[in-house]
């Protein structure tokens, strides 16, 4: 939305670096989406803009969008990798590999179930149709 107000003001960026301080490079990545911005610079944009923000939660959904970043980490239920496997949450068990425990995992695609190592879960492929490697 920031965005937007920036684009539809029409201003040079250059004027809005020389007004508001923030450089035009950086403004320019945010503007074309290649960057993101710190809150205090959004807080400095939106009142030089004569915006006000507002703070509010993202709902929480089922599925997380595979080309989005999340603030889930790999090691909280929810998560989903790059090949579609779900962690579905820790066993409290010790796994194999050095001071790990183990997760219980599902893929996305055909459903099985196995467990993994918790430094292993941001990588797992699963091990029935896609030929990764045997859950512990």
């Amino acid at each position: 939305m920031l965005q937007q107000a920036i684009a539809d003001s029409q201003l040079p960026l250059t004027r809005i670096e020389a007004e508001t301080g923030i450089h035009r490079s950086l403004l320019s990545r945010f503007l074309n989406g290649q960057s993101s911005i710190r809150l205090q610079t959004a807080d400095v944009l939106a009142e030089y803009l004569g915006l006000s923000l507002q703070k509010t939660r993202r709902p929480q959904h089922e599925e997380q969008d595979m080309t989005s970043k999340t603030a889930l980490r790999t090691t909280d239920a929810g998560y989903i990798n790059r090949n579609e496997q779900e962690n579905l949450g820790c066993t409290g068990l010790p796994g194999n590999d050095h001071n790990q425990l183990l997760y219980n995992m599902r893929c996305k695609r055909c459903g099985h179930e196995y467990r993994a190592n918790g430094s292993d879960i941001f990588q797992r492929k699963c091990p029935k149709c896609m030929d990764g490697r045997p859950g512990v």
